[in-house]
């Protein structure tokens, strides 16, 4: 094996310094152990690869982009809080492949993942023609997905896939807050959070009582996160993901879609990517929802959509376990509890 066509090499590491140990692309174990798993996982495959890879270094994950013969591969090893993303990985290829980016080779003990590469993503080319109906048949494919995956929920469960489910959120917000080192999340957040829990707990036994069947939410569905705008147009980066209730997930793409495009939020078309969402589950006759509950069901399911996202971001490599920066996420994530409108707040 030619070692200098090999390595990986870290190429874009955008982190807060570390405050617990080294991260994984500054171990030169872990860089000799992981490419030599990416190059056995390839030649298992059949595979060439042709050049180094490249790495991209987060506080969640380190990722690598390998160049075979034909296109490229990527690797992904999760932190251990988002470390489930591998057997759901493996179970979606299984039960939607067509909603996933081919499988290579996972390990799921050491939280690592081999993909083939499908595609460019849609936020570059919302660049270059931002019209936002290029998400719309994306966001009925995963509107289909959420259904159909309902019936595995259990199993996703068991993988370690986080329980946000209604009558589980306040298990979820005691996580979060249980997680966090002391002092990184301020007193006046903590004292909100604890005044707001009789009217979390009162959206969540209002949202269960509609009966809407839990399943995977992404958490973050957004273009750039999205291969493709057609029929065969499919989600990446799971590691976010949660057991809940669906409708929670138009919150991310309404709120960060400007981020990726540009687009305005006031823009008609960006409201009505809303509907285009929901519009397989208004069509759903066996929900048993009229209009005015599945609209109230949405509403709720936004609001316990903010312990998520503050429970995502609890979702670090260990080296970033003390840093301030995913807990000053955390805390604006968690003061957000109770809004008026998880959508528009602090925009």
């Amino acid at each position: 094996m030619d070692l200098g066509r090999t390595t990986l090499l870290p190429d874009d590491v955008n982190t807060p310094e570390p405050t617990d140990g080294v991260v994984p692309w500054q171990d030169p174990a872990w860089l000799a152990e992981a490419d030599a798993w990416i190059s056995e996982a390839c030649d298992a495959a059949g595979l060439e690869r042709t050049g180094p890879g490249l790495l991209r270094g987060r506080m969640w994950s380190a990722v690598v982009r390998i160049p075979v013969v034909g296109g490229d591969v990527w690797f992904k090893q999760n932190a251990p809080r988002g470390g489930f993303e591998p057997a759901l990985l493996a179970a979606l290829a299984r039960w939607r492949p067509q909603d996933e980016s081919p499988l290579i080779a996972l390990d799921t003990d050491r939280r690592w993942s081999l993909n083939h590469d499908v595609g460019d993503r849609l936020d570059g080319l919302l660049r270059r023609d931002p019209d936002v109906r290029h998400l719309h048949t994306p966001l009925r494919r995963y509107a289909q997905l959420q259904r159909e995956l309902a019936a595995h929920a259990d199993e996703l469960l068991a993988m370690g896939v986080p329980d946000g489910r209604p009558e589980h959120i306040e298990e979820m917000l005691d996580d979060v807050l249980g997680y966090a080192p002391n002092g990184l999340i301020d007193e006046a957040v903590l004292r909100h959070v604890e005044a707001k829990r009789p009217e979390l707990r009162a959206y969540a036994e209002e949202l269960a009582a509609f009966g809407v069947p839990v399943t995977v939410d992404h958490q973050d569905l957004h273009p750039g996160n999205i291969l493709g705008d057609g029929v065969d147009s499919r989600l990446f980066d799971w590691g976010d993901a949660t057991i809940g209730c669906p409708f929670g997930s138009i919150l991310v793409v309404l709120r960060a879609l400007p981020d990726f495009a540009p687009v305005d939020r006031a823009d008609p078309e960006v409201r009505r990517l809303r509907e285009v969402y929901l519009e397989p589950w208004r069509a759903d006759e066996t929900l048993g929802l009229s209009d005015a509950e599945l609209e109230r069901a949405v509403a709720l399911a936004l609001q316990l959509t903010i312990v998520m996202r503050a429970h995502t971001w609890t979702r670090t490599l260990p080296s970033f376990r003390h840093s301030p920066k995913p807990w000053s996420q955390v805390a604006t994530w968690l003061g957000r509890i109770g809004c008026e409108d998880p959508v528009t707040v602090g925009l």
